[in-house]
């Protein structure tokens, strides 16, 4: 990703940045894709669609043949018709019409146009660039399909992610996107900024040491003693619990989407799946899900509640206390189904604790209502180690 401020007046002093200077540095152009254009009955007058379509050159190129037109770094052309590798289009410079080659230029008003956007920049080369001499407070790069740090209002580290176009419709990502800004708490990843042009990229809080599952198995994560494992679990418990109070759901609740600070702070994230509701959600014919994770009567009907939000809970746990190991170890998810219609639950994990097993257990209970609340396990995992699971509150409306 890129350098981030004003077209007008860039908050970057383009000299001396060495992000900006490697964004200006000579590329060697692509080669142009192969064969010809296609000698189709495509009329160089003819316009494809009433919808306009402009392009950026990124390269020269000289033509190599009397059907193409010549590009210009800069160049802005209207693309009349864009099959095969060889586009049919119109320099609004000269007005001339002809054939370009597909991979020499990038949609106009998009990402890859933009002087600090960096489309195939490895994270490990964004972080160098990042800190580079040169680069002023406030500098931060784009770059596609993965997290990005950076910074927001200059002093504040942020996550940046994109969007792939096609992944999700826009309409329905900026709805997640407005329900991610009205849940705010100290244990939800906090949406900071929402870009809506086409690619779609998020500013959230940014998270050290990545996502849950990945942090348990490194050095680091894989000495977390069970104290802190429990600690962690009733952090993710206390962030649920506030989904909870606000009639929320989260549907994809599992440690890929818990993500952890530096200071091994636990906070849950991607609501790309959350959804405000009454009493429940019923899932749209075809809709996915996380089968080993999600509860029974979500696979078998389509129905979410934070009562399924539980169920996934109890797994997540066994994924902590494992060290990231998968759930249902050596099963398909068609056994794992076929499994827990017959009541089959996991076994205790080894070094588990009985008495946390038996919080698991409760997670995956058969009827819904008899799960425990996320307010009951918030408080029953602060006081594991002061209390007997015989002397922890009576969970609400559960004989």
């Amino acid at each position: 990703m890129g350098l981030h401020g004003s077209k007008s007046k860039p908050l970057w002093r383009e000299k001396n940045n060495s992000i900006y200077r490697l964004k200006r540095r000579k590329k060697p152009p692509p080669p142009p894709p192969q064969g010809k254009p296609s000698k189709s009955s495509t009329s160089l007058d003819r316009l494809s669609s009433d919808e306009k379509h402009y392009v950026i050159a990124q390269y020269d190129f000289i033509p190599m043949s009397d059907r193409d037109l010549p590009l210009t770094v800069g160049e802005k052309f209207e693309v009349l018709h864009s099959a095969g590798d060889w586009w049919l289009a119109k320099s609004l410079t000269t007005g001339d019409k002809g054939y370009i080659p597909s991979n020499f230029v990038v949609r106009a008003n998009s990402l890859e146009e933009e002087k600090w956007f960096f489309k195939d920049l490895s994270r490990k080369e964004a972080e160098r660039l990042l800190l580079a001499p040169g680069n002023i407070l406030g500098s931060f790069l784009i770059r596609e399909s993965e997290t990005t740090p950076g910074y927001y209002k200059n002093n504040m580290k942020v996550a940046i992610k994109t969007l792939k176009e096609g992944s999700m419709p826009p309409d329905a990502f900026l709805a997640e996107a407005n329900l991610m800004k009205r849940l705010q708490h100290s244990k939800l990843v906090r949406l900071y900024a929402v870009v809506t042009q086409q690619p779609i990229y998020i500013v959230t809080e940014y998270m050290a040491n990545g996502c849950l599952l990945d942090f348990l198995k490194t050095d680091e994560g894989a000495k977390l003693n069970l104290p802190k494992l429990i600690d962690m679990a009733a952090q993710v418990a206390e962030g649920m619990a506030y989904i909870e109070r606000m009639n929320s759901i989260h549907r994809d609740l599992r440690a890929a989407n818990i993500l952890v600070s530096d200071t091994l702070c636990c906070k849950v994230a991607d609501f790309g799946l959350a959804r405000v509701i009454e009493n429940e959600y019923l899932a749209h014919e075809g809709a996915k899900f996380p089968i080993k994770w999600t509860a029974p009567e979500a696979i078998n009907y389509g129905i979410f509640t934070i009562k399924s939000d539980v169920w996934s809970f109890g797994i997540l746990l066994t994924e902590m206390v494992t060290y990231g190991q998968s759930p249902y170890p050596a099963m398909t998810n068609y056994e794992v189904i076929r499994s827990l219609e017959r009541g089959y639950r996991m076994p205790c994990p080894d070094s588990c604790p009985l008495e946390l097993y038996a919080v698991m257990l409760k997670c995956w209970k058969v009827n819904p209502e008899e799960r425990p609340t996320f307010d009951y396990l918030q408080s029953a995992l602060e006081d594991y180690f002061t209390a007997t699971e015989t002397q922890y509150q009576p969970e609400p409306g559960v004989s």
